[in-house]
């Protein structure tokens, strides 16, 4: 590309649907050369298999199959189809004692503080920067500091 001599412009989207690549790509022909390229995802890209990634194990036994024409993320041989086998995971590895039910409880509890942190604190900004400029009229005196105290020396 350097050696062309040509400028060269590179678009990484994230999350654009082939049909809406393959328009933009028409579009963009009118303008010059145009070069289309499709790419996966790395994993985890949806739900399910996002939440099973982060199973126990998953980084050497996660894989994903396929149950009535839908990809279905797996463990070993056990596919993880939703929240009940994934949580059926988990009780195996860590057994039904207190310490599970500790962690699920604690840590949904921490999650859910921290996004409602989170909620507030964009409601406020939303508020305060968004919603109150509307009616802000900028009138009244300038602002003058007081000047400081006349300083006096004293021979001796």
């Amino acid at each position: 590309m350097q050696t062309s001599g040509q400028r060269v412009a590179l678009f990484l989207i994230d999350a654009l649907r082939y049909e809406l690549g393959v328009e933009l790509h028409k579009q963009l022909t009118e303008a010059g050369q145009i070069e289309l390229q499709a790419a996966f995802a790395a994993l985890p890209s949806a739900t399910p298999v996002g939440m099973a990634s982060l199973l126990p194990g998953a980084g050497q036994q996660l894989r994903l199959t396929r149950q009535q024409n839908k990809m279905v993320p797996a463990l070993g041989d056990q596919p993880l189809p939703n929240v009940t086998q994934r949580l059926e995971i988990l009780r195996r590895q860590y057994g039904h004692g207190i310490g599970f039910w500790l962690v699920l409880v604690v840590g949904n509890l921490l999650i859910l503080t921290i996004e409602g942190l989170i909620v507030s604190i964009q409601t406020t900004r939303l508020v305060l920067f968004e919603f109150f400029t509307r009616f802000f009229k900028p009138e009244g005196r300038a602002f003058r500091p007081l000047a400081p105290p006349p300083v006096t020396v004293k021979e001796i």
